[in-house]
C-alpha cells in the first residue's frame, strides 16, 4: 500500500464510527483498540469497517497493542478482495485525540492511518486520524475525517 498524494482525507462509514466509539466506550478506563478495513484511493482513505479486537498491551489504561490474532485473521479473510487493512483506532481515555509521545515511539507504517478517540469520563469526545509524515512533515500529520451523512467532520464530535 501506498500514501495518497495530498490532499486527502478519510471518508469514515457510520458503521466504522459506531464501532469505534462502542469499543472506546467499553474498554474505558483502558485503551480500546482495533484495525479498520477499507481501500486506499488517489483521494485518500475510505474506511467502511472498524473492527475491535483484544488489547494485549501489559498496561493496557497507558498502552494498546493490537491482538496480532486480529490483524492476521483480517488480513487472510480480506486476501484477493477489494478492501484491505489500511490502519487501525485506539482511544485515549481521558486524554486527547491525538498522539502521545507513546503513539509517537511505536509508529512504523507510512501507509497506515491511525484513528484516535478521546474518551473523558467515559465518553467518546473528538475522533481524530493521522498518518505518519515523511521527510521535513512532523512526526504525525492530521488528516481531516469525513463522516457521510454527518454534518462537519468528526474531529470535533
Amino acid at each position: 500500500m501506498t500514501v495518497p498524494a495530498a490532499p486527502v482525507v478519510i471518508r469514515l462509514e457510520p458503521d466504522a464510527a459506531s464501532a469505534i466509539a462502542r469499543a472506546a466506550e467499553e474498554a474505558y478506563p483502558n485503551e480500546a483498540c482495533g484495525v479498520l478495513v477499507g481501500r486506499i484511493g488517489e483521494n485518500g482513505w475510505h474506511v467502511i469497517q472498524a473492527v475491535a479486537g483484544a488489547n494485549v498491551h501489559p498496561e493496557p489504561r497507558h498502552r494498546f497493542e493490537v491482538d496480532p490474532r486480529l490483524v492476521f485473521d483480517w488480513m487472510r479473510r480480506l486476501r484477493g478482495g477489494p478492501h484491505a487493512l489500511v490502519g487501525h483506532f485506539h482511544s485515549h481515555p481521558d486524554g486527547p485525540a491525538e498522539p502521545s509521545a507513546t503513539d509517537r515511539e511505536s509508529a512504523y507504517d507510512r501507509s497506515a492511518i491511525w484513528l484516535i478517540a478521546a474518551v473523558p469520563g467515559g465518553r467518546l469526545g473528538a475522533l481524530r486520524a493521522f498518518r505518519l509524515g515523511k521527510g521535513a512533515d512532523p512526526p504525525f500529520v492530521e488528516v481531516p475525517v469525513e463522516q457521510p451523512g454527518c454534518s462537519g467532520s468528526a474531529a470535533g464530535a
